[in-house]
């Protein structure tokens, strides 16, 4: 979580760059990168786009949103 972390700290950064930098297989990053977003895609996504069909429904927008890593725009794909 920690490298994942790291590299989304950094905006512009190649995966293969960070991956060398912490001696590692830009693969196992990518791998790592991976997983972390499918998991907030599991725990998180489902709710906002349930909380987001509700909202619709209802007429206007849900309060309900995860958080972002920092530095990461809301219009960016995670």
């Amino acid at each position: 979580m920690d490298t994942v972390a790291l590299y989304e700290s950094r905006p512009g950064a190649a995966i293969s760059g960070i991956a060398a930098d912490l001696g590692i297989s830009s693969e196992t990053l990518r791998n790592w990168i991976r997983a972390t977003r499918t998991e907030r895609d599991e725990s998180c996504g489902g709710r906002e786009r349930r909380a987001a069909a509700a909202g619709a429904r209802a007429g206007g927008r849900s309060g309900t949103s995860c958080a972002r890593p920092p530095g990461m725009s809301p219009g960016t794909r995670w």
